[in-house]
């Protein structure tokens, strides 16, 4: 359904660039859900974002179910592209209108597509509020009014309205109660099979990664460093740095430590750039060789892991 090759983002300040995604490489396939994990400034939600034409590219190439985009087509996409691909973003109350109601907010891209007649708007609004479980008063209420569990699902519901394929989650529940992530981590997993949608999850919780998705990317400094069906790689991960992670280590703050493990992640900030991977041991020999292939040619059961340089 999606793939992405040797995907290059950079942003120019004056007369310098900053690389933050260097030569990304992965696939999704119909019906997966794929989780995108990674310490904070490591490129997941700039993927994300240059995928769905947010950002445009420095280089490489996006396909998405034979539609190619290329940094030629700068955040040009076509309308099939953004009625079958939607993105979730990780903060409600910034992505909504605090202007507008639930109804304003669902009724535009159902206009804007085409995807029921004016006159069966509000029957499909009601619809789509009952799937992510929200009453029908909801339609009159504004983003101010609702808490912040609520704000997520009527953010889901918009993403929903124009029946998608594919839907970008960009860490959906990490601003939410603990008690409110379960019921939307349980409500994507419910649409996943009542719509038969495919899931690409940016996400820094490795409990969730191994409880939904079905294969996982771990990233760091701007490149995927491993690919990997999810259970194979909780138990046995290939790469260094995706070895040394703890199951805790993703949640919180923006810096990130694996827990008695001597290595320690960065953030890739501009103009104060990580230094990369810091070892307190030597690397076992046999985590030392550079993997050949690309992380992103690995696709379903196959996994594959890049090198250690990072381009540093």
């Amino acid at each position: 359904m999606l793939y992405v090759d040797d995907l290059h983002k950079s942003y120019q300040t004056g007369s310098k660039t900053y690389p933050v995604l260097k030569g990304v490489s992965f696939q999704v396939a119909k019906g997966e859900f794929v989780a995108v994990m990674g310490p904070s400034g490591s490129g997941k939600s700039t993927i994300a974002y240059t995928v769905m034409g947010m950002y445009g590219m420095t280089g490489g190439e996006i396909d998405f179910e034979g539609e190619v985009f290329t940094k030629e087509t700068k955040r040009k996409r076509s309308m099939k592209f953004r009625r079958e691909a939607q993105i979730v973003f990780q903060d409600p109350g910034s992505s909504l209108n605090p202007y507008q109601d639930v109804r304003s907010i669902l009724s535009l891209p159902l206009k804007v597509h085409k995807v029921v007649p004016k006159n069966e708007i509000d029957d499909k609004i009601l619809e789509i509020l009952e799937m992510v479980e929200l009453p029908a008063d909801f339609m009159y209420k504004s983003p101010n009014s609702i808490g912040g569990g609520e704000k997520q699902l009527v953010s889901i519901a918009r993403a929903l309205c124009c029946n998608p394929k594919f839907i970008i989650l960009d860490e959906p529940t990490s601003s939410l109660d603990v008690s409110i992530q379960a019921k939307i981590i349980n409500m994507l997993i419910k649409l996943k099979k009542e719509q038969n949608l495919t899931y690409m999850f940016i996400t820094h919780d490795m409990g969730v990664m191994r409880n939904v998705s079905n294969r996982v990317a771990i990233m760091y400094l701007g490149k995927i460093c491993e690919i990997a069906p999810t259970e194979t790689f909780y138990r046995n991960p290939l790469h260094p740095y995706a070895a040394v992670l703890d199951p805790g280590s993703f949640g919180g703050g923006r810096d990130h430590q694996t827990k008695g493990s001597g290595v320690r992640g960065g953030n890739s900030v501009p103009g104060q750039c990580a230094d990369g991977l810091q070892f307190s041991h030597p690397l076992p020999l046999q985590m030392r060789a550079v993997h050949k292939r690309r992380p992103g040619d690995a696709g379903g059961g196959a996994r594959a892991y890049g090198p250690l340089s990072f381009d540093r």
